[in-house]
C-alpha cells in the first residue's frame, strides 16, 4: 500500500477518522501524520496547516476539528491551487459524516425525527449530490496527477433493500382486530379494503414476487423484519405467530435478514434485544444489520443501543421527506460518536431513494417518480 505523509499540527480523533476515511478506506493508501516539521521526509505530502511546504498539496486549514464552533462552509467544486484548496474539506467531512448538526436538535418533525429541511445540504440546495464523493473524486484526481499514485478502485454499485412492516393486510390477523378494521373501514365508506379482505390472494403478499424481481435484475436485496408487538406504529403479526415464523423462516432461506427495531425501540435496549433475540430464533443464525422503523434515529443513544447489542451496520441514515445524501455520500462510513469523540465499529450505510418519499411526501406520479431515480442513479455513476 502507497504510504503518504500528512503534515499538520493537528493530531486528534477527528482528523485521524477523516484521514482513515479519505485517505485509507476511499483512496486505498496509507499514512503518516507528522506535526513537527523537522521530521518531514522526502515524499508524497499533504499539508494540511497553515506552512508552505514545497512538492505538496495543501488544504486550507481551520481550527473546525480542533474546536468544533463555526459550522466549516463548503462548495460543491472543491479546487486546488498552490495556495492551498479553496475550503477546509476535511472539516467539511468531518461535519457531515458525524452529524454534528443532528445533535441537540430541537425543531423535530411528528415522528421525533430530524428534519432535512433544517440541514446545511438542503439550504445550500446540495442535498441531492453526494458532496464528499465529489470531492474525494477531484481529491484521487489530484493525487494522481501530482504524486502520481496509485489508488484503490471505486465503481457503481446499488443496494436494494425492502423493510417488511406488514407480511399480511388482512390473513392472518386476531379476530378481534379483523373485525373492527372491517367496521371501522366500512363506517368510513373504504369499500376497496372491504373488497379485499374477502380476495384469494392477499394484496400485501408481495415477498416472494419482489425475490423474483431481484434475482431476474442480478440482485440481492437485504430484508429488515419488524419483529414486535402491535402497537399504534407496530402493526405487523405476532412475531409468535405460526404464519409470521413460517413466512420469514422461508425469507431467510432465500435472502439476507435484518432487524427493523420497532418505533418504540429507538432509545429503548431492552426493547431491541428482545426483537433481535425473537428474529434470530426464526431464523436460526446471527443478525448483524438494522434499520429504525420510521427511520426513527436519536443520536447517540440509537446507534449506541445497536453496538452493545452485536449490530454492525445500520441502513437507517437518509430522510423520510427528501431523496438524496444525509451525510452528503452514497458509501458507507464508520459512525463517529461525537460525544465520547472517538470512531466506533458501526458501519452506516446511507441511503439516497426511499418508495414512500416519491410517493407519499413528494406526492410524484410513477413517471415522475422514475425520472428524478433515474437522474440521481446517472449522477452517482459520472
Amino acid at each position: 500500500m502507497t504510504e503518504l505523509i500528512v503534515f499538520s499540527p493537528q493530531d486528534n480523533n477527528r482528523l485521524q477518522y477523516v484521514l482513515d476515511y479519505v485517505l485509507v478506506q476511499r483512496c486505498g493508501i496509507s499514512y503518516t501524520l507528522i506535526a513537527d516539521k523537522s521530521e518531514l521526509a522526502v515524499g508524497p505530502t499533504i499539508n494540511y496547516s497553515t506552512e508552505q511546504l514545497p512538492n505538496s498539496i495543501k488544504v486550507e486549514y481551520s481550527l473546525y476539528l480542533q474546536q468544533l464552533i463555526n459550522v466549516p462552509d463548503f462548495e460543491l467544486e472543491l479546487i486546488f491551487e498552490s495556495s492551498g484548496t479553496n475550503f477546509d474539506f476535511f472539516a467539511a467531512i468531518f461535519f457531515l459524516l458525524a452529524r454534528v448538526e443532528e445533535y441537540d436538535s430541537r425543531d423535530l418533525d411528528e415522528h421525533g425525527r430530524y428534519k432535512a429541511e433544517n440541514s446545511l445540504l438542503y439550504k445550500k440546495q446540495l442535498l441531492d449530490t453526494p458532496v464528499i464523493d465529489v470531492w474525494i473524486f477531484a481529491f484521487r484526481k489530484e493525487l494522481t496527477k501530482r504524486f502520481n499514485l496509485a489508488l484503490k478502485a471505486e465503481k457503481y454499485e446499488l443496494t436494494s433493500t425492502i423493510d417488511v412492516d406488514h407480511i399480511y393486510a388482512y390473513k392472518h390477523k386476531p379476530t378481534a382486530i379483523s373485525l373492527g378494521s372491517l367496521i371501522r373501514d366500512l363506517l368510513t365508506l373504504k369499500f376497496d379494503r372491504v373488497k379485499g379482505r374477502y380476495l384469494e390472494n392477499d394484496p400485501y403478499d408481495r415477498l416472494e414476487d419482489m425475490l423474483e424481481w431481484h434475482k431476474a435484475a442480478g440482485l440481492a436485496p437485504i430484508i429488515f423484519v419488524l419483529t414486535a408487538q402491535r402497537s399504534n406504529f407496530d402493526k405487523s403479526l405476532s412475531p409468535t405467530s405460526l404464519p409470521f415464523i413460517t413466512k420469514i423462516s422461508a425469507l431467510a432461506q432465500e435472502t439476507d435478514i435484518g432487524i427493523h427495531p420497532s418505533y418504540a425501540s429507538n432509545i429503548s435496549p431492552h426493547i431491541v434485544k428482545k426483537e433481535k433475540n425473537d428474529l434470530t430464533a426464526i431464523i436460526g443464525r446471527p443478525i448483524s444489520k438494522s434499520r429504525q422503523h420510521y427511520l426513527k434515529l436519536a443520536l447517540p443513544e440509537t446507534y449506541r443501543n445497536l453496538i452493545a447489542l452485536g449490530i454492525t451496520e445500520d441502513y437507517t441514515l437518509g430522510y423520510p421527506s427528501q431523496l438524496g445524501f444525509r451525510a452528503g455520500t452514497s458509501r458507507p462510513f464508520p459512525w463517529y460518536d461525537l460525544e465520547y469523540d472517538e470512531a466506533t465499529t458501526l458501519i452506516l450505510n446511507p441511503f439516497s431513494i426511499m418508495d414512500v418519499t416519491l410517493k407519499r411526501y413528494l406526492g410524484f406520479s410513477s413517471e415522475e417518480a422514475l425520472s428524478r431515480c433515474t437522474t440521481l442513479i446517472e449522477k452517482l455513476r459520472s
